[in-house]
């Protein structure tokens, strides 16, 4: 009896999950966004948000969230972008921002990166930066970086000398 509900368990979390992102990408790519994005924001900021990034994280190391990720993308550079901002600068304060940056640092090695880098440097720019950055210094030490930076050498130099004119400079070296 319990393996059969172990193993039941098992099943419905998968189903659950692939249902879960079907609907995901189906509210992306329609009009009804600004209301998705709307409820997401209004979970992140509630007690389900631990549990949501978890689920999330796992689910961005599934090659079905490349395809959601390069909507997110497209999102981002439109006029949803600030609601999204502003659910990433609540994100970045909690501590499972470190594991969900990893596992982006592992997307970043995927052809859709220049996609991505453009959305990245303008994040850099916005005045949560001293949120942001200590976290994205963490994660910039990480071996998968020193390919990263090898191809967009330009850009990191440009970022690197933006920030390094910013007031936690100290935090910075001392991370560095």
């Amino acid at each position: 009896m319990h393996l059969y509900l172990l193993t039941h368990w098992r099943w419905l979390r998968h189903f659950v999950k692939r249902l879960y992102l079907r609907i995901r990408l189906h509210l992306l790519r329609h009009s009804v966004r600004h209301w998705y994005l709307r409820t997401l924001m209004h979970l992140l900021m509630h007690s389900l948000m631990p549990r949501y990034l978890l689920t999330l994280m796992r689910s961005l190391t599934h090659s079905s969230m490349l395809k959601c990720w390069l909507i997110q993308m497209h999102l981002l550079r439109h006029s949803l972008r600030q609601m999204y901002l502003r659910i990433l600068k609540h994100l970045l304060k909690r501590s499972l921002m470190l594991t969900y940056l990893l596992i982006r640092s592992h997307l970043l090695k995927r052809s859709w990166t220049r996609t991505y880098l453009p959305i990245l440097r303008r994040w850099l720019m916005h005045s949560w930066k001293p949120t942001y950055l200590p976290i994205l210094m963490h994660w910039l030490r990480r071996s998968v970086t020193r390919t990263y930076l090898l191809t967009h050498s330009h850009l990191y130099l440009r970022i690197h000398s933006h920030l390094l004119k910013r007031s936690w400079k100290p935090t910075y070296l001392l991370i560095r």
